[in-house]
């Protein structure tokens, strides 16, 4: 952007048809005045400040949704290549990564398994006494869903 202010001459072929470019002045080469370079660099300090006011609003309204500009600790170690792309890198089975145990997450896990065993243990007794039906023997169950023995 500053080489008009450095090389530029006035076309005579566009100023004979009323419509100057450069308002008549030529370049620092052609005409040893700094006056066009120094408007030329006024408007590259004057496009400088607007890209930076303008990406700072960008950014900084965009830190304010609920999924910012960063990515969580966590998501940092694990590397973007693994969270936004589903790709692992070379070096990801080096590293071991666990979160901090804390009663909520603890309790969370037993409840889990509680539940799971719960539900592996009627899923089995259902299918044993549907086996069972199917053979034509009677299986009887007791109230709380376990077989007697």
């Amino acid at each position: 952007m500053l080489s008009v202010g450095i090389f530029s001459q006035e076309d005579p072929f566009l100023s004979s048809l009323n419509m100057p470019v450069t308002g008549g002045k030529n370049g620092l080469i052609y005409s040893g005045s700094f006056d066009l370079l120094l408007v030329q660099a006024l408007c590259v300090v004057c496009i400088f400040v607007f890209s930076l006011v303008v990406t700072f609003v960008s950014l900084a309204t965009m830190n304010k949704f609920p999924w910012g500009l960063r990515m969580t600790k966590y998501e940092e170690q694990l590397g973007a290549d693994l969270i936004e792309h589903g790709l692992a890198g070379h070096n990801i089975a080096k590293y071991s990564i666990e979160k901090k145990l804390n009663v909520r997450n603890a309790y969370s896990v037993v409840k889990f398994v509680a539940k799971w065993k719960r539900k592996t243990r009627l899923s089995r007794e259902r299918r044993l006494a549907e086996e069972a039906a199917a053979r034509g023997e009677s299986v009887a169950m007791a109230p709380d869903g376990q077989r007697p023995n």
